[in-house]
């Protein structure tokens, strides 16, 4: 019943060891074992549920831009690096004469 759900988001309705009763959303990566592996989607973090303590489930439909953005995180290894160049620094001119000979007698700057 859940693999057809594999790479999908679905909402449960969860019943753990101690019999609690929770709904989630999560988005199912694998199953094996018995076993759900999982993103709850509520907190972000990895999970594992038991397929026997899934009470009900059904697919959450999703907007397009949640579904490419899943579809498109997994592929992602590395930070993404900036496609423009750095503008390049501006250097510093040298003065056509060193400032000694810049200043007159009355020590004052000229114009050049």
């Amino acid at each position: 019943m859940v693999k057809k759900y594999i790479n999908q988001v679905v909402e449960i309705i969860y019943m753990d060891r101690s019999g609690r009763i929770t709904q989630r959303s999560i988005h199912i990566h694998a199953i094996r074992n018995g076993l759900v592996r999982a993103t709850c989607l509520q907190t972000g973090a990895p999970r594992a549920f038991r397929a026997e303590q899934i009470l009900a489930l059904h697919p959450v439909k999703q907007s397009a831009k949640q579904s490419t953005k899943q579809s498109i995180m997994p592929s992602i290894k590395q930070p993404v690096k900036p496609f423009m160049k750095q503008p390049a620094k501006p250097t510093v001119q040298p003065t056509a004469q060193p400032l000694k000979q810049q200043i007159t007698k009355g020590g004052s700057y000229y114009a050049s």
